[in-house]
């Protein structure tokens, strides 16, 4: 999609925040999307993103039409009891959440440790840097997922910034971008020798089906 379709994106039911700012998040979105394709690579291309539209429940990327449809409606999570200073602290935060589901878009029972984690760390890192803002997934299971995401890209994103980063490696394919969930625990290993087998395997497993 091109960046004049995703800077003029609708937010659809964003009566919660100033109009003004409301109106910044397909532009927000596009800067997201720029860094996350310089960071962890380009974006399939093949899904189109239609709007941006609040909800009261979880943040996520939704397929309308189907996943076969290949759009994505991005919905983020209204909490009423927030001031609207809070609102979009929360916005912003979520949109660079899901702005990493959005490089290889697949559904939510597909997502890895590895995608969620990447997700949590770009959000953080993302809002950090940009407004030195401190936002937490703030959900045990997310948080080990940033925690896992952490051992593998803090030092080489804060302290190497010139670097061609491994995740970015991992996901060039001949055939197009590459989806986390084809990663497998011995290309990170590869990518990242400090990294345990045991995390290797706990990053590749399935977000969703996890047990613990």
């Amino acid at each position: 999609m091109e960046k004049t379709q995703i800077e003029s994106l609708p937010v659809i039911n964003a009566s919660h925040l100033k109009s003004a700012d409301a109106a910044k998040l397909p532009l927000l979105l596009q800067h997201m999307l720029d860094m996350a394709d310089r960071m962890f690579g380009r974006r399939d291309e093949s899904f189109s993103v239609t709007g941006i539209a609040f909800w009261e429940r979880r943040p996520k990327i939704h397929f309308p039409k189907g996943y076969e449809g290949k759009e994505i409606e991005i919905k983020l999570q209204i909490v009423t009891s927030d001031a609207e200073e809070k609102c979009m602290r929360r916005a912003r935060y979520q949109l660079a959440h899901e702005t990493i589901h959005l490089l290889c878009p697949v559904l939510v029972s597909k997502a890895t440790f590895l995608e969620e984690g990447v997700a949590c760390y770009f959000a953080e890192y993302y809002v950090k840097r940009e407004w030195n803002d401190i936002w937490y997934p703030g959900e045990a299971k997310y948080d080990l997922a940033l925690c896992l995401a952490k051992t593998l890209l803090k030092e080489e994103i804060e302290y190497y910034p010139g670097r061609r980063f491994g995740i970015k490696n991992l996901r060039s394919g001949e055939g197009g971008p590459r989806k986390f969930g084809d990663i497998t625990d011995e290309e990170l290993i590869d990518a990242f020798p400090h990294l345990a087998a045991k995390d290797a395997h706990r990053l590749t497993t399935l977000f969703e089906s996890d047990e613990d």
